[in-house]
């Protein structure tokens, strides 16, 4: 044999045979039985040798997450936790109850299914009302539930605020815009004139601002000129930062959008385009009617991500989420089908347990707005079958559920599961689309 190959020969025995060792027998743990479950007869659990595999941790099945609304998180949320209906549960199983501290964190310190149901009833929403949020057999252990919000917010954060001065004041007609990144900022408001407010996360952070001269009769994609600079903020200390203002002299794009594919009797809108240095830190750059084209201006050190949102004559909405395309490129777009609903019927009476119908791919979520201001919203997020039934608000404390609502369902196909419906991001940058909305009363 050759000396090479009677080594590798020698090397592989022993690899099998470390191999072999290193595994658990069957038969030395033939008859032994859960030392949990004595219902069954079997040897003495004691007497059976002890598996060479890691115990598992007795913190692997906590669940704890943040919960937010819109930017912030929701302090005194009440987390409600049950298993989800195709899970095989055992003594000591939930339901089990806590509630959100002041920086939105929450913790199930128990062993919880590997599938459960993770309800909330977050306080102080819009108008003050509560609103119920659901996730429907949710399997991570980590979770940051979502409330969206119809309008755009910057978190809660430190203010710092910076006085402007231009090194060459505006023509007439002009107006500033400005964005700020970096490490900790969070996004910046105000203006030249009265002073800018710059939103951080620390008490002192690095901001990098960038600003915008435009046309104010003509919106911003009339910009002329950018100065971008950075500044030492202190949320104690005003500082002044001197601009000097450089011409935009690039050639400017001219992007093309063309609708790939649509589900049938939807009319496009408009193409928004905006402009961007974080995802709190952005701006409407344009709104293209669809089927024109319009040259961008050339800002520097921007990202660009358009937004188009097709509609039909009952109501039913698909959207493209914000995607970001190549700003001298032909950009396809495709608008997905919105879910098909099924149960319950426009001007139905409902109650919790009755069940909802839509299906759809990808990720569901049912959406009940309150004609009432005083009455609760609620949220339902679900992945598996194509029915859900409506919770029972009250293990939350919530009595105001109750009334008439609209009902609509959006769907999220290009997601898999229903953990990726979490944080500010989870919708918005997703291609969705709502059925038409039904009017339901919920007893």
């Amino acid at each position: 044999m050759v000396p090479g190959v009677a080594r590798l020969a020698g090397t592989t025995l022993l690899f099998v045979a470390s191999f072999a060792i290193a595994c658990d027998s069957a038969s030395e743990h033939e008859g032994c039985i859960d030392p949990a479950d004595r219902s069954k007869p079997g040897p003495d659990p004691s007497q059976c040798p002890r598996s060479t595999f890691p115990e598992q941790g007795f913190r692997a099945l906590e669940v704890s997450g943040i919960v937010r609304r819109g930017e912030d998180p929701v302090a005194g949320a009440q987390v409600h936790v049950t298993p989800a209906p195709d899970t095989t549960t055992l003594a000591g199983s939930p339901p089990f109850d806590t509630t959100s501290d002041v920086a939105g964190f929450f913790r199930v310190a128990s062993s919880v299914p590997k599938r459960y149901d993770l309800s909330f009833r977050l306080p102080g929403g819009l108008d003050g009302r509560d609103d119920v949020l659901v996730y429907r057999s949710v399997g991570g252990r980590y979770l940051e539930p979502h409330l969206d919000l119809p309008v755009r917010t910057l978190a809660t954060a430190w203010v710092a605020r910076v006085d402007v001065r231009l090194a060459t004041p505006l023509a007439a007609g002009q107006a500033l815009r400005f964005l700020a990144a970096g490490d900790g900022v969070v996004g910046v408001t105000g203006d030249a004139a009265s002073g800018l407010f710059v939103h951080t996360t620390r008490y002192t952070a690095t901001a990098t601002l960038h600003a915008i001269a435009y046309d104010a009769a003509r919106g911003l994609n009339s910009a002329t000129a950018y100065a971008k600079v950075d500044v030492i903020t202190d949320a104690a200390n005003p500082k002044v930062l001197a601009l000097h203002l450089e011409p935009l002299t690039g050639e400017r794009p001219t992007p093309t959008f063309e609708l790939e594919e649509a589900p049938p009797g939807f009319v496009p809108g408009d193409v928004v385009v905006r402009i961007g240095v974080g995802r709190t830190s952005d701006a409407v750059l344009v709104s293209i009617p669809w089927g024109t084209t319009t040259s961008l201006a050339p800002i520097p050190n921007q990202s660009f991500t358009y937004q188009l949102r097709a509609t039909r004559a009952d109501g039913a909405i698909s959207d493209s989420g914000e995607t970001g395309f190549d700003i001298g490129a032909l950009t396809k777009i495709k608008l997905v089908a919105p879910p098909e609903v099924t149960a319950p019927a426009d001007g139905a009476t409902i109650g919790p347990g009755d069940l909802l119908g839509a299906g759809g791919p990808g990720v569901i979520e049912h959406v009940f707005e309150p004609a009432s201001a005083t009455g609760a919203g609620m949220h339902i997020v679900q992945r598996l079958g194509p029915e859900t039934p409506l919770p029972d608000p009250r293990p939350l404390g919530v009595s105001t559920l109750a009334g008439t609502y609209t009902w609509t369902v959006r769907s999220f196909p290009n997601l898999t599961w229903v953990e990726n419906v979490w944080g500010p991001d989870g919708r918005r940058y997703r291609p969705f689309a709502i059925s038409p909305p039904r009017t339901i009363t919920i007893r």
